[in-house]
């Protein structure tokens, strides 16, 4: 019982991971900081980047999808545990949901992967022509860091929902039929 809790807690937890992205860490690949040069000083603005893709847009309804989907297995797991206790139970069921949490926490992993790799803007820093001047683009100040921290955040999340199920996995193994 107490990992189906955890998995709950950890549906919770990769839907917050989400949602700070949404809110602090995808701003920073649509705005870049640049020093504007000046007859006799510089002018320090915020451009939109010019990088899109689509897929960008599309990831977040994946990944809130299996947070959603690691939140309701975790219920599902709590109450096969609570019917095991009082004699209603089937085993078959609670290795099937321990099956699904190991697929949902490997693929939550490879999601994190697939958004590094393929879905993920250019964050470095680039060159845009601004009233015809070349303008050195950087991220925002401390973005990066938030950007590093949350995607360690999320893999570990990931790899902490796997690791759940194949807890769930072993102990539904264990007892007997």
């Amino acid at each position: 019982m107490k990992s189906a809790i955890a998995q709950i807690v950890l549906g919770i937890l990769v839907v917050g991971s989400l949602i700070f992205w949404a809110g602090w860490v995808s701003t920073g690949y649509l705005y870049a900081e640049g020093t504007l040069p000046g007859i006799d000083t510089h002018i320090m603005g915020v451009f939109g980047n010019p990088g899109h893709v689509p897929l960008l847009e599309a990831w977040p309804f994946i990944y809130f999808s299996l947070g959603i989907l690691v939140f309701g297995c975790g219920i599902a797991q709590y109450l096969n545990a609570r019917l095991q206790a009082v004699g209603i139970g089937r085993l078959a069921w609670g290795i099937r949901l321990a099956i699904t949490q190991i697929v949902l926490g490997a693929v939550i992993v490879g999601s994190l992967v697939w958004f590094i790799g393929w879905v993920e803007l250019d964050y470095g820093s680039y060159t845009k022509l601004y009233k015809d001047v070349e303008v050195v683009m950087h991220p925002l100040p401390g973005w990066v860091m938030r950007l590093i921290s949350w995607k360690v955040v999320s893999f570990v999340l990931g790899l902490a929902v796997l690791g759940c199920g194949t807890v769930q996995f072993i102990k539904a193994r264990g007892k007997p039929q």
